[in-house]
């Protein structure tokens, strides 16, 4: 939705619909701490994210069409700690 990086929510029901059970029925999530930095708001889907924030101030995304659903998502894996 928002090009190449790395994708969080803060939400597990956002997070849920992105996994799938293993043979024994179970899903996994991490639970990571994320530095955003400077946020920067998109409503809609840009598939070009990771270059509209590239030389400015902005270090992640946050995607929200609704207000609910919020989908982070961050460029450098550095930012990201399981």
């Amino acid at each position: 939705m928002f090009g190449k990086g790395v994708y969080f929510a803060d939400r597990a029901s956002k997070s849920h619909g992105y996994t799938t059970k293993n043979k024994s029925g179970l899903r996994i999530l991490m639970l990571c701490r994320v530095v955003l930095g400077h946020v920067l708001r998109l409503p809609k889907a840009d598939s070009k994210a990771h270059e509209t924030i590239k030389d400015t101030e902005y270090t992640s995304v946050l995607g929200s069409a609704d207000g609910t659903n919020n989908e982070f998502v961050v460029f450098d894996v550095a930012q990201v700690r399981i």
